[in-house]
C-alpha cells in the first residue's frame, strides 16, 4: 500500500511540473472563497503540496471542500472553450482532484502501518 501511494504522489509530482510557475503565491484559507477567484484556491493547495506535505495532508474538510468547489468551477469554465488547451487544463485538473481525494481519503490507512509498530526499548549500555 505505501508503495502505490508513493508511485502516486510521485506522478503526481511529475505531472503538476507545468503548474509550478503558478503556484508561486501563498494561499491565505480564511481569505479567499471559491466564488472570489478559483484558480487562487486551487493553486495555493498545489502550492501547499508541493511545499508542506504535512500541511497538505492535514487540510480540513472544509478546506478540501472549497478546493473540490474550485476545481468544478475551473472545469465548468474551461468547458466553454473547444480547443486543445482547454481540454488539456480541464484533464489536469481532473488529474489532481483524484490524486488528491486519493490521498485524503487514503490518510488513515498512510498512518495506520506507522501506529502499528511495536516500541523495543534499547538496554543501555555500562
Amino acid at each position: 500500500m505505501k508503495k502505490l501511494a508513493t508511485s502516486f504522489v510521485i506522478i503526481l509530482g511529475l505531472s503538476f511540473a507545468g503548474f509550478q510557475s503558478f503556484a508561486a503565491n501563498n494561499f491565505e484559507k480564511s481569505k479567499i472563497s471559491v466564488s472570489e477567484n478559483p484558480w487562487e484556491v486551487f493553486k495555493g493547495v498545489i502550492h501547499t503540496y508541493k511545499n508542506s506535505n504535512v500541511e497538505f495532508m492535514y487540510k480540513s474538510e472544509a478546506e478540501q471542500q472549497v478546493f473540490l468547489a474550485a476545481a468544478d468551477e475551473m472545469k465548468e469554465k474551461l468547458s466553454e472553450y473547444s480547443d486543445f488547451h482547454a481540454e488539456e487544463k480541464i484533464k489536469r485538473i481532473n488529474q489532481a482532484v483524484t490524486i488528491f481525494k486519493y490521498l485524503w481519503d487514503t490518510k488513515e490507512l498512510i498512518h495506520g502501518e506507522n501506529m502499528d509498530n511495536e516500541i523495543v526499548e534499547i538496554p543501555e549500555v555500562k
